[in-house]
C-alpha cells in the first residue's frame, strides 16, 4: 500500500510538471509567430531547469535531514498552491506570472526529486530496488504521456478559456497530495550537519567529492547526458514538428507521447531484465541507442513514419 501511494503521488507529479509545461508550450506555438514561440519555449525551459543547477544540492541535504515522508506531503501541498495560482495567470494571460511559475514549478520538482528517490531504500528491500526503480521510472513517464496528452487535449477544448485547464492540474496535485498520506513514516537517515546555501560554492565541493567515488562521478555523467537529451527534445519538438515537418500541435503533441511510451517501455524492460540486481551492463547498451537514434533523427524528419520510430527507440 505504501509504495503504490508512493508511486501514485510521484506520477502525478510528473503529470503535472509536463502538463503545465506542455499546455504553455502549445498555447504559445499556437498563438504567436514561430519565432516568439521558439524563443518563449526555450525560455520556459530554462526557468524549469535553472532551479535543478541551484538547488538540487541543498534539497540533496533536506532530504537526508528530515523525515522523506513528511517532506513529500508539505511538497506535494505546495504543488496544490501553485497549479491554483497557474489558473490565475492564464485568466490574465500574464506571460511574466506563467514564466514566474514555470521556475517555481522547477523549484518544486528540484527539491522532491531527491526525496523522491532517497525514499526508495526505506520502503523497499535490496533486493526489489532495481525493479522498484523500474516501475518509478515506468510510472513517472506514464504521467509525462498522460501529462502531454492531457495539454494537447486541454488546448484543444479550452483555446479560447485556457484557464479552465488549471482545474485538471489543481485535482492532479490534490490526488497526488492525499495518495502521499499513505506513505509510510521514514526517520531521518543523515547526519544534523549544519546547511550550506552558498549553493555555487557547495556544487563546487560536491562535484570535487564525486571525483573521489568514481563510480558515482561516471553515474552522475550518465545521468546528467540522459536528462540533457531528454530536455533538448521535450522542449524543441514541438517547434521541430511545426517548422520542419509541417504538422499540426496534435501531430507534434503524438511525437512527445512516443517519446514518452518508448522511455516507460524501456524502463520496465531494464527492471525486469536486471534480475534483482543493478544490472550496469544494460547502460552502454542504453548510452548507444541513445546515441544511434538520435543521430539518425538528423535524416528522417522527412518521414513522419521513420521520425516516430526513432522516437520510440531513442
Amino acid at each position: 500500500m505504501s509504495f503504490r501511494s508512493y508511486l501514485v503521488a510521484q506520477a502525478l507529479g510528473a503529470f503535472n510538471d509536463n502538463a503545465f509545461k506542455t499546455f504553455v508550450a502549445l498555447l504559445a506555438v499556437a498563438t504567436m509567430a514561430m519565432d516568439q514561440s521558439g524563443q518563449l519555449i526555450a525560455i520556459a525551459g530554462a526557468l524549469f531547469i535553472i532551479p535543478f543547477l541551484l538547488f538540487s544540492t541543498f534539497a540533496g541535504a533536506v532530504a537526508d535531514r528530515w523525515n522523506k515522508k513528511k517532506l513529500i506531503v508539505i511538497f506535494k501541498a505546495i504543488e496544490i498552491v501553485l497549479m491554483i495560482l497557474s489558473g490565475i495567470a492564464l485568466y490574465f494571460n500574464s506571460i511574466p506570472f506563467l514564466m514566474t511559475l514555470l521556475f517555481l514549478m522547477g523549484v518544486h520538482s528540484a527539491f522532491f526529486g531527491p526525496v523522491k528517490y532517497a525514499i526508495l531504500p526505506e520502503l523497499l528491500p535490496d533486493s526489489e530496488l532495481s525493479n522498484g526503480n523500474g516501475l518509478v521510472q515506468m510510472t513517472t513517464f506514464l504521467g509525462v504521456i498522460l501529462g502531454t496528452v492531457a495539454a494537447g487535449l486541454l488546448l484543444q477544448y479550452f483555446k479560447d478559456r485556457p484557464y479552465m485547464s488549471a482545474l485538471l492540474f489543481t485535482a492532479a496535485a490534490a490526488g497526488g497530495f492525499i495518495a502521499s498520506l499513505f506513505i509510510q513514516d521514514t526517520p531521518p537517515l543523515g547526519k544534523a550537519e549544519p546547511i550550506n546555501l552558498n549553493f555555487p560554492v557547495q556544487i563546487g565541493r560536491n562535484i570535487k567529492e564525486l571525483h573521489v567515488h568514481y563510480s558515482v562521478y561516471l553515474a552522475t555523467i550518465g545521468a546528467a547526458y540522459f536528462w540533457f537529451v531528454g530536455a533538448i527534445f521535450q522542449m524543441n519538438l514541438l517547434v521541430y514538428s511545426k517548422s520542419l515537418m509541417g504538422l499540426s500541435e496534435s501531430a507534434a503533441t503524438n511525437l512527445q507521447i512516443i517519446i514518452a511510451v518508448g522511455i516507460g517501455a524501456g524502463s520496465y524492460l531494464a527492471g525486469k531484465m536486471s534480475r534483482q540486481q543493478v544490472e550496469l551492463g544494460l547502460v552502454p547498451m542504453g548510452a548507444l541507442g541513445l546515441v544511434f537514434f538520435a543521430f539518425d533523427l538528423a535524416f528522417s524528419f522527412r518521414s513522419a513514419s521513420r521520425t516516430s520510430v526513432d522516437l520510440f527507440l531513442l
